[in-house]
């Protein structure tokens, strides 16, 4: 495929820029597009970026909002319908998106502290619409996380799809601008979580 800056990603070779995981990830829809509101999946990676804990991690921050960073050129395949083969894709590329920035794959720590995030983002976005009706029905011991609910409530009345299908538009923007910052911070972090030495 070719990305929207054109860069060539293949199951083999090539990883999307930070403009590409913008752009293209606030035009592919959450849920197979399946919620009352088109929910893209960049808006997740900054939902998910806002839950994440310690909120003071900018490792954590800038993991949370690459978590999803491969789904631009491999697409948001739900969960029941992925393949084993569709996840070993997903993740080299996601391994080759890090690698071109120049971080490290998430340690395991991390990875679950951003697993947790997204589930917490799952379950609100379910509850507020942005996936198929009946969401919470289908989930085991569901509890709604107000907390949770009560950030994306704040991301949807500012929200429209307009504004985050349009390369200039504010969100894709947006994402750009976290993801950037996030690098500058880590990058003045003197220690990697996963090493806990002078990087």
């Amino acid at each position: 495929m070719l990305t929207y800056t054109g860069i060539h990603v293949t199951k083999e070779f090539g990883a999307p820029s930070i403009v590409d995981i913008a752009v293209q990830s606030m035009r592919l829809l959450r849920f197979s597009g399946a919620g009352d509101v088109n929910w893209p999946i960049g808006m997740h990676m900054l939902f998910v970026a806002d839950l994440v804990v310690p909120k003071d991690d900018p490792w954590l921050r800038l993991y949370a909002l690459l978590h999803d960073a491969s789904e631009v050129a491999v697409a948001d395949v739900p969960r029941p319908m992925k393949t084993a083969e569709a996840r070993t894709v997903e993740d080299a590329v996601q391994a080759r998106i890090y690698a071109s920035l120049g971080i490290p794959q998430p340690s395991e720590e991390a990875r679950l502290a951003v697993k947790l995030a997204d589930f917490r983002a799952a379950l609100a976005e379910g509850t507020c619409g942005c996936s198929g009706r009946g969401f919470e029905y289908t989930q085991t011991n569901y509890l709604p996380d107000n907390v949770a609910i009560s950030i994306l409530r704040e991301y949807l009345a500012r929200f429209t799809i307009d504004d985050a299908f349009r390369p200039e538009g504010h969100w894709p923007k947006a994402y750009e601008s976290r993801v950037r910052i996030a690098l500058r911070e880590v990058q003045q972090d003197r220690y990697h979580p996963d090493q806990g030495v002078a990087a």
